[in-house]
């Protein structure tokens, strides 16, 4: 090769290399409201409900008798240690970020000066390790727009006529799913909920947290260390490791992958409770980087909830069992009621879709599938946290 070509080459590498700079620096959370459908299970029901009509659930000449379903609780505040994390690691790492910026707000590091000031404003406001698990407001108001989307698709299953007996309820032993329950009542019945009947939990439900009496899941699943190892080995390898680098560059802070995971999940949260505003703590990632940690938390409830082992969903025979007695004893009977609502948590949601043969991939997910084809786990319809 001549010395020509030599130069002209390092030219291009090196003007190359410059755009691939300039794409970061130039990318700005403040100016993107697209990054909702990369949070994984902490989406915001409301950004990704999409819109429902009644020709896609009911086959045409088909008259609705009943309704059977299964819901997730709304979204929820944080466990008491995540709390704890956001209260105490939150308010450092944003001082850490201005250290050396002044008080002009022009940046550090790679962040535009629309994330800078979206971070300098954040504030804890009123979040207390009290709230650890309870349903925030707008998990309640989740609840009730579902409940409303159903009234316009079913006005045959919840009729004006309302009739307590009409209409079955059941949640678990937690406030989130309680308090899901009675704003979906609202919803759905406005001042005739009070006059649902809703029977006291069971600590744990064998229905509605089958997996929790379950010995043989429990044993190869929750308590062996190697049914997770795909998402272990994602986790601890390469492209976890640049995501941690490429938000320290962004920020102008050298991070730990432990303050990272702490700003992932203050981002998600944060979109959750509030998705009609940007979260602060989205600005330090960008889109390749949420992808990244959404392909980690894909692995981690296809291992834990979905295909990855055959436990995960086969012991949710015990809903799919529920649903064709309800169906079978109201068709064949006339006898049931109309609408059966059972408010429950994500690990019996996920587990009921896989053994219903939902969303399932051709191959087996792994820790090195991110850098073939983009796919997508069971959290694609997932909502709340």
């Amino acid at each position: 090769m001549s010395q020509r070509w030599r130069v002209a080459l390092a030219f291009l590498l090196c003007c190359a290399s410059l755009l691939r700079f300039v794409a970061a620096a130039a990318y700005c959370y403040s100016k993107d409201a697209s990054v909702a459908d990369l949070l994984s299970s902490k989406a915001p029901y409301i950004k990704l409900r999409g819109m429902m009509i009644r020709e896609d659930l009911v086959p045409e000449s088909c008259q609705p008798v009943q309704l059977w379903h299964l819901v997730r609780h709304g979204t929820r505040y944080p466990s008491e240690k995540d709390i704890r994390s956001f209260m105490d690691e939150l308010p450092q790492l944003r001082a850490r970020i201005f250290i050396g910026c002044g008080e002009k707000l022009m940046g550090c590091g790679k962040l535009c000066p629309e994330d800078m000031n979206l971070i300098y404003s954040w504030n804890i406001s009123s979040l207390n390790e009290n709230m650890a698990k309870t349903l925030a407001p707008e998990g309640a108001y989740e609840q009730e727009e579902l409940a409303s989307t159903f009234l316009i698709l079913f006005p045959e299953i919840l009729i004006d006529n309302f009739a307590a007996e009409n209409y079955k309820f059941r949640y678990t032993a937690t406030q989130r799913t309680r308090e899901s329950a009675l704003a979906f009542a609202r919803g759905a019945f406005g001042s005739d909920a009070r006059n649902i009947h809703m029977p006291e939990p069971l600590d744990p439900d064998p229905l509605l947290q089958f997996y929790k009496v379950c010995t043989k899941y429990v044993a190869e699943v929750e308590q062996n260390e190697t049914a997770m190892e795909e998402e272990v080995r994602f986790k601890y390898g390469n492209e976890m490791h640049d995501v941690v680098r490429r938000v320290g560059e962004r920020a102008g802070v050298l991070f730990t992958s432990y303050e990272v995971g702490i700003m992932y999940n203050a981002c998600r949260y944060y979109t959750a409770w509030y998705p009609s505003m940007q979260s602060a703590w989205c600005s330090v990632f960008t889109k390749r980087d949420l992808k990244v940690l959404e392909y980690w938390q894909d692995l981690k409830y296809y291992y834990e909830s979905g295909y990855g082992h055959r436990i995960n969903y086969e012991q949710a025979c015990r809903l799919v069992q529920d649903l064709v007695k309800t169906f079978r004893r109201r068709v064949e009977e006339g006898k049931g009621p109309r609408g059966v609502f059972y408010f429950t948590h994500l690990g019996a949601f996920l587990k009921l879709l896989a053994r219903l043969g939902m969303i399932r991939d051709k191959t087996p997910l792994t820790h090195e599938d991110i850098r073939r084809t983009p796919r997508r786990g069971l959290t694609i319809w997932t909502w709340g946290t």
